[in-house]
This record gives C-alpha cells, sequence and structure tokens, in this order.
C-alpha cells in the first residue's frame, strides 16, 4: 500500500470517527432546545455509543495506516 491510499484511508477514517459524534452533537443540542425529551435520549445513548466504539477502533486504524517503522517512498 502506497503512501497515498494510506492518506486517503486516513483521512476517511478521520472523518466518520470525528464527523459522526459531531452531526450526532448537532443533532442533540437541536433536540434539548426544541424540548424533545423522546428524541433526546436514544439520541445521547448512540452518541455514547459511538464515542466508545471510536475510542476502542480508531487507534487501530491509525496503527494500520500510519507506517511508523517504515517510511513510505
Amino acid at each position: 500500500m502506497n503512501c497515498t491510499s494510506r492518506l486517503f484511508g486516513l483521512a476517511f477514517a478521520t472523518a466518520v470517527f470525528i464527523g459522526t459524534p459531531a452531526t450526532l452533537l448537532y443533532l442533540v443540542v437541536t433536540l434539548a432546545r426544541r424540548h424533545n425529551i423522546a428524541a433526546l435520549v436514544p439520541t445521547s445513548v448512540m452518541l455514547l455509543i459511538w464515542v466508545f466504539i471510536s475510542v476502542s477502533v480508531y487507534p487501530g486504524f491509525v496503527a494500520e495506516l500510519v507506517p511508523w517503522r517504515r517510511r513510505c517512498k
């Protein structure tokens, strides 16, 4: 795998693992402003689950995509 595909893979993983919680957080704030508790609780739970999944999976993606011991040529 060359450096360009590693870079694109890392950019995609970062967008997914940071963009999704940001979108869910925006949704939580919007629902809180509308006082929609019925939709706020499941969205908050989904946000927590996604953050826990991201914390455990994202470092593996970074370790696989960034060659710390070998350099790209």
